[in-house]
């Protein structure tokens, strides 16, 4: 991650977490977008909707 800023190391990161929760790839404003380092306005690097369903999806309730 040499040249990443701190918030797209915390993308990476919190990504990376989601596949071992065994969440998929989600939309480009999800934690889970497939390029969670890429320059993305409308990204915000917190939960969406979409990575809370998808753990709910694998996980239940």
């Amino acid at each position: 991650m040499d040249g990443y800023n701190d918030s797209q190391k915390h993308a990476v990161v919190t990504h990376e977490f989601g596949h071992s929760l065994k969440l998929a790839y989600g939309p480009e404003i999800a934690v889970m977008d497939t390029c969670p380092a890429c320059y993305n306005p409308n990204m915000s690097y917190n939960l969406q909707s979409w990575d809370i369903n998808s753990y709910h999806n694998v996980w239940g309730y």
